[in-house]
């Protein structure tokens, strides 16, 4: 495989240039009136690039996990992770895989899931409905798919399920392992992915084309961004994120047609539970294998 360089925001910036010497020495030949006479001249300075996560062509986010913590799985040599743990969102695209860290919030969990049998847990997440919306941050990991040499899926025996990932930095083969934090009634978790990112890799994934998404000016709009974390929500849990992150007040039922347009429209999937109750998703372009099923 050849190499691939990994490009994390901040790295390998070049140095400013230093002023070259001998610029002021014109200044002292010429007239005190000749200065006089010149207009200031401002000097500008020109502003920092800001280098966030910008999308590549052709690139689409296929789904997102949120709350997952970051390891190296064990410590590695000077310049690596360590052992440390990190939490974010782990975001997979048909050309990446995106570690992000920036943007987090706190949400308070009302149903207990196996390791968290009380019901209650404070979460931080990332926010990532786009690639445009992340940030340079240098605890951000970006792990292009091509220079990926092994990816493994790992559950059971009680353990959260597991992704472990090693790709080239150049000459270098890093190691990083991603666990899931939060897990449900959901029949595909982040051990699932490893096989869609190797068929990704070998250009053996099929992709799908979604319908145009609506503005983000109408509550369709709205309510897509909200399921943009590619997570399963019933109504009152979709309300309750469109009036936190728009600051308006909704009814229920009108929540519920924006919902049943975008499902009408091919955007988002419906599954109605034995007690008749309503719950979406939005759909990926990973079609049935959508990986948060």
């Amino acid at each position: 495989m050849g190499e691939n360089m990994v490009s994390e925001p901040g790295e390998n910036e070049p140095e400013p240039e230093e002023m070259e010497s001998g610029a002021g020495e014109e200044l002292e030949s010429e007239s005190e009136d000749e200065l006089q006479s010149k207009p200031e001249e401002k000097k500008v300075r020109p502003e920092p690039e800001q280098k966030g996560v910008q999308s590549q062509p052709g690139e689409v986010i296929l789904t997102q996990e949120q709350s997952v913590d970051r390891g190296s799985g064990g410590k590695e040599q000077e310049g690596g992770f360590g052992a440390g743990l990190m939490e974010g969102t782990l975001v997979l695209t048909n050309k990446r895989l995106v570690f992000v860290t920036m943007g987090e919030a706190e949400e308070d969990l009302s149903e207990p899931t196996d390791f968290n049998p009380f019901g209650k847990l404070k979460l931080f997440y990332s926010d990532a409905e786009d690639l445009k919306s992340i940030p340079a941050d240098p605890d951000n990991l970006i792990v292009p798919l091509a220079s990926i040499t092994s990816v493994k899926g790992q559950k059971g025996n009680g353990a959260k399920p597991k992704l472990e990932v090693k790709w080239l930095d150049g000459r270098r083969e890093r190691r990083v392992e991603f666990s899931q934090r939060l897990t449900g009634k959901r029949t595909r978790n982040l051990d699932d992915w490893a096989r869609t990112v190797e068929k990704l890799r070998k250009g053996k994934q099929p992709l799908i084309s979604l319908p145009k998404a609506p503005g983000i000016d109408t509550l369709q709009g709205q309510v897509l961004r909200v399921l943009s974390d590619s997570q399963e929500k019933g109504i009152l849990a979709i309300e309750h994120l469109v009036e936190d992150a728009f600051k308006i007040d909704l009814d229920p039922d009108k929540v519920k047609v924006a919902s049943e347009k975008l499902t009408s429209a091919g955007l988002v999937k419906r599954r109605r539970d034995a007690g008749g109750e309503s719950f979406y998703h939005k759909l990926s372009p990973l079609g049935d294998d959508n990986l948060s099923a």
